[in-house]
């Protein structure tokens, strides 16, 4: 396994067989439910004790450059540095010396007022 250990994804090990289970399905299938290419989580037994760790490795594994994964002897990079990377894709604002739910925030906040502008007056009035 090349689960990099990181206390941004550790909560993960306390998260429901139920719920892990539909976070791994994000992750294996696309918004059209075709297999993304690239994942190895749909290869591994999702009632294995450490199948958080199988979880949290793919998320490390997604964030990382392919090449440079290669010279990492297969493991991903650390969640944050994921969350770095969405926010600046994302151009949200952001202080690196932040915590990691407080840039979590900044994002969710950004990715919501990004839905509302595209709402249509009708729709913003429902709510």
């Amino acid at each position: 396994m090349a689960y990099r250990r990181d206390a941004d994804l550790e909560f993960l090990s306390k998260v429901s067989r139920d719920d892990l289970n539909m976070l791994a399905h994000a992750i294996i299938y696309d918004k059209d439910n075709s297999k993304r290419l690239g994942q190895t989580l749909d290869s591994e037994d999702p009632e294995r004790p450490d199948y958080w760790q199988c979880v949290a490795e793919q998320i490390q594994k997604y964030g990382a450059n392919t090449v440079t994964t290669l010279f990492r002897f297969g493991k991903g990079v650390q969640y944050r540095e994921v969350l770095y990377d969405v926010c600046d894709k994302l151009n949200v604002s952001y202080k690196k010396t932040m915590i990691t739910s407080s840039i979590e925030d900044e994002l969710l906040k950004k990715v919501l007022r990004d839905v509302w502008e595209k709402l249509s007056d009708e729709e913003k009035n429902l709510y």
